[in-house]
């Protein structure tokens, strides 16, 4: 069963509240909708497996994305996929028309709600063929603290995938993280400033599409 946190919205920059709340879970075909966490369950530790939270958490977590000088969401943009695995933190994934695109990163703490971490607009080639996975996007970085003070090391990945790829694993040796997956959007990120991975496509029943694929 998947477990990302995913919804296809359209974000109005005069109404960013009206989002719609339709959720599109990234599930195996046999998988019904995971049951939303609480929103203290984001400063919970890290996980493997992503979990869902509450349209209102997502909703909230959008706001620190709009606004921005520059602008961190083209007009129109959609929310594609959250990435939500604890670690006081969620990935957001947009698109737009044409191949526009963007990215959203925001922490949270009980005090201070969210606030903005990084991101911006793009673009991207349309997805892969059926069957297939593409890691576009990779990052590792030590992330500081609200004095400069050092804190973990985070690897971050996301990618495309095409049609009939339900879900992505990620490798990291014998550890396998489950990567959130909707809306032919992958992501995942975790505590580790390790890029030597392969990843692992699956299908509507959660069984492997082919072997692992190594990532360079």
């Amino acid at each position: 069963m998947m477990h990302p946190s995913a919804m296809h919205r359209r974000i109005g920059s005069e109404a960013p509240l009206a989002l719609a709340v339709a959720v599109i879970v990234g599930c195996g075909a046999d998988a019904g909708p995971p049951s939303a966490q609480p929103i203290e369950a984001l400063g919970g530790p890290w996980q493997a497996l992503p979990f869902a939270v509450g349209d209102e958490v997502i909703q909230a977590a959008v706001l620190p994305c709009l606004g921005q000088h520059p602008a961190v969401l083209p007009p129109g943009a959609t929310l594609s996929l959250a990435d939500v695995r604890g670690g006081g933190r969620i990935d957001l994934f947009f698109v737009a028309s044409g191949d526009l695109t963007a990215t959203c990163t925001v922490s949270w703490s009980g005090a201070e709600g969210f606030a903005l971490l990084g991101g911006g607009p793009g673009s991207e080639p349309p997805p892969p063929g059926p069957g297939k996975i593409e890691m576009r996007s990779s990052s590792t970085a030590q992330e500081s603290g609200p004095n400069g003070e050092p804190l973990a090391v985070i690897t971050a990945i996301s990618g495309r995938v095409g049609a009939g790829v339900a879900g992505v694993d990620v490798r990291l040796g014998p550890k396998v993280i489950r990567a959130s997956t909707a809306n032919t959007w992958f992501a995942a990120w975790w505590p580790r400033g390790d890029l030597n991975l392969s990843l692992q496509p699956l299908g509507p029943d959660g069984l492997p599409l082919g072997p692992p694929q190594p990532q360079r």
